[in-house]
């Protein structure tokens, strides 16, 4: 659809460590995963929520 290529898809909006392996598994490893929300908005703050999405990020890849 767009004459340029190659393009990095992005995903956002509602992603954090419960919802990362679902999106992995529907869209694959081939897209520009952001989740601000999902990591400022974890209750032990923003690195736990950086540490928490890594782990699951792992997991969902099979690291």
């Amino acid at each position: 659809w767009c004459p340029k290529t190659p393009l990095l898809p992005a995903i956002s909006g509602g992603l954090n460590p419960r919802t990362v392996a679902a999106n992995v598994r529907r869209l694959g490893v081939d897209n520009l995963y952001l989740a601000g929300t999902g990591v400022f908005e974890n209750p032990e703050g923003p690195k736990a929520g950086v540490e928490a999405l890594k782990r699951a990020a792992a997991e969902a890849l099979g690291a």
